[in-house]
C-alpha cells in the first residue's frame, strides 16, 4: 500500500458519497490490492459493507456464461431464490447451473429481473456490496446482467467497488456494469 493510501482515503470517502467506485489502470499496478484493502477498510472502520458479494474472473472464464454470476451469488441464501416469482426463480437457478440454462428472450430477461429483485431483497435488509475485482474478464452474460441491474437500484443501498485492467491512457470499457453516478478512480504508477 506504500504511496497509496491518498488513493484508498479518496475512494472510501466517495464510496460513503457514490453508488460505487472503479479503480483502473494497467496490469500489476496494484488494483487489486486497493480493493482488498478498500473492503478491508470498510469492515474494520464502520462494519459498513454489509452484505458482499464478490467475484473475481480470470481471463479464461470470458468465453463462461454466467460463471461470474455464479461467482457472486454463492453466498446468497436459498431462502432469496424461493423469495422469487416462479419465472423469475427458474431463469435465475439455471443460469446460476441449478436448472436449464436459459436460452431465449424471455428467460435471459428473467435471469436479469431475478438478479434485481434478489439485491433489492438483499438490500431491503441491509447494505449490499458487489465487488469486481478484474472486471475485464468478466462474461458477457454476467456483464449485462449486470449492467441491467444496477441501473436500477438507485436509493437502495448497494454499492460497487470494482477494478478494471486497462492499458496506459486508456478508459474502462465495463462502466456500464457499475450503478449511474460510480467515480473512475485512475491507479497511478
Amino acid at each position: 500500500m506504500s504511496g497509496r493510501r491518498e488513493l484508498l482515503d479518496t475512494a472510501r470517502a466517495e464510496l460513503t458519497a457514490c453508488p460505487g467506485v472503479l479503480f483502473h489502470g494497467p496490469a500489476g499496478i496494484g488494483k487489486s490490492v486497493l480493493v482488498a484493502a478498500l473492503l478491508a477498510s470498510l469492515a474494520a472502520h464502520d462494519g459498513s459493507a454489509g452484505t458482499v458479494l464478490h467475484c473475481s474472473p480470470a481471463e479464461e472464464d470470458t468465453r463462461l456464461p454466467f460463471v461470474g454470476l455464479i461467482d457472486l451469488f454463492a453466498r446468497v441464501p436459498e431462502s432469496c431464490l424461493e423469495a422469487l416469482a416462479p419465472a423469475p426463480r427458474e431463469a435465475l437457478r439455471a443460469a446460476l447451473l441449478r436448472g436449464r440454462e436459459p436460452v431465449d428472450d424471455q428467460s435471459r430477461l428473467a435471469v436479469r429481473v431475478a438478479v434485481l429483485d434478489v439485491l433489492r431483497n438483499l438490500a431491503a435488509a441491509g447494505p449490499v456490496l458487489l465487488v469486481i475485482d478484474d472486471l475485464q474478464w468478466l462474461d458477457g452474460p454476467s456483464a449485462e446482467v449486470l449492467a441491467f441491474a444496477v441501473r436500477r437500484v438507485e436509493g437502495l443501498g448497494l454499492r460497487v467497488v470494482a477494478a478494471e485492467r486497462v492499458a496506459d491512457g486508456e478508459q474502462p470499457e465495463r462502466l456500464r456494469c457499475c450503478p449511474p453516478g460510480t467515480v473512475e478512480l485512475a491507479v497511478p504508477r
